[in-house]
């Protein structure tokens, strides 16, 4: 009887080497990653969206992969359209995990954004991409439109590297009236502000009514602040009243930091607007105004 329950638990514990021996087997196999699926469309007010990776096998160790992303178009920026998070981490004897993909819900009226999501080549040798599931084609759906009866003025900004990420720079948006301008083109009254946008992540706006005073308006950028030495790219763009997709801009670097560009002036006739010219005398790419004069306007 001894010897025979000595061969049962012989016998069980061989059949137990087995198992484990299979499983840590199944384990040491190359497991294939790729997306849940290959393609998604987000409206622009959805917010924060998990994109799942996903495993065809489990493993026994941490899963450690990485996400890049590339635009499809010249209008999409990191920080401005929206933030990702890179890392990916599938835990021991799971098969999926996410990135999250934050939208950033501006208010410009612009075209939709594609992004290409692509998992980068695995460092573990153990793990390889799908031929077909590595790639995610993202679409996010504009969800901003001309009003009528409303204008709108739209500064947005970019820097040299469009991968870059935008919310490291920063303009403010004003829109001005009683501006005063001598004959030579030298602004000497900065006027007053009727609306002003101060946003960080790469866009500003401020809108007119036509149920606003007709007069004389002129539109403010600020160049608040960006990295040493960097160059930045701004555009400001009309629509409504008459002005549809407008386009205007112009380069800066770190040295013009607190200049100030002036463009009109926007003649406002009942539901109509006309004029904006860029209000420098001449060809400079830059109004500046006396120092007293921009500090009185960053405090309205």
């Amino acid at each position: 009887m001894f010897n025979q329950r000595l061969s049962l638990k012989v016998v069980g514990f061989i059949l137990f080497q087995i198992l484990v021996s299979c499983k840590e087997d199944e384990y040491d196999k190359t497991a294939t990653v790729k997306f849940e699926s290959t393609q998604g469309s987000y409206s622009e007010e959805l917010g924060s969206i998990n994109i799942r990776i996903q495993l065809d096998r489990e493993r026994n160790v941490d899963t450690k992969l990485k996400v890049e992303w590339i635009a499809k178009d010249t209008t999409t920026f990191y920080g401005g359209d929206f933030i990702l998070s890179t890392d990916v981490m599938i835990k021991p004897f799971n098969k999926s995990s996410s990135i999250q993909l934050t939208i950033v819900n501006d208010k410009q009226i612009d075209l939709d954004d594609h992004i290409l999501l692509k998992i980068t080549e695995p460092s573990d040798d153990k793990v390889k991409l799908s031929q077909l599931g590595a790639e995610f084609n993202l679409s996010i759906k504009n969800n901003d439109h001309i009003t009528p009866g409303k204008f709108q003025a739209d500064l947005t900004w970019h820097k040299e590297n469009l991968r870059d990420n935008i919310s490291e720079i920063n303009f403010d948006l004003y829109l001005q009236t009683d501006v005063g301008i001598d004959g030579s083109g030298v602004i000497t009254n900065i006027g007053t502000t009727v609306s002003s946008s101060q946003e960080y992540g790469g866009f500003d706006t401020v809108y007119l009514n036509d149920s606003d005073p007709d007069r004389h308006y002129y539109i403010v950028a600020y160049f608040q602040k960006t990295l040493i030495h960097e160059i930045v790219t701004y555009n400001l763009a009309l629509n409504g009243m008459g002005y549809n997709d407008k386009r205007m801009g112009g380069k800066l670097d770190a040295g013009d930091i607190g200049a100030a560009i002036f463009f009109g002036p926007f003649i406002k006739s009942g539901n109509t607007i006309f004029g904006g010219r860029k209000s420098q005398h001449g060809e400079p790419r830059i109004q500046y105004v006396q120092k007293s004069l921009l500090t009185s306007l960053v405090k309205n």
